[in-house]
């Protein structure tokens, strides 16, 4: 998780970007709560990068 923040803030400055994510319905269990901690850390850097936008499309 710490790769993936710090790689997503080396954004910041960047042109606005978004990322959507599909199908975490669809995933094992076990990965679907992997996830529940990626889009916790979407959700931090969205608040120190605003221009990167995080979209969960069922």
């Amino acid at each position: 998780m710490n790769a993936l923040w710090d790689l997503l803030r080396d954004y910041a400055g960047c042109p606005p970007i978004a990322v959507k994510i599909t199908g975490i319905e669809t995933m094992p269990k076990d990965l679907q709560n992997y996830m529940d901690k990626v889009l916790e850390v979407f959700i931090d850097v969205h608040g120190e990068v605003p221009q990167i936008h995080f979209e969960v499309i069922s």
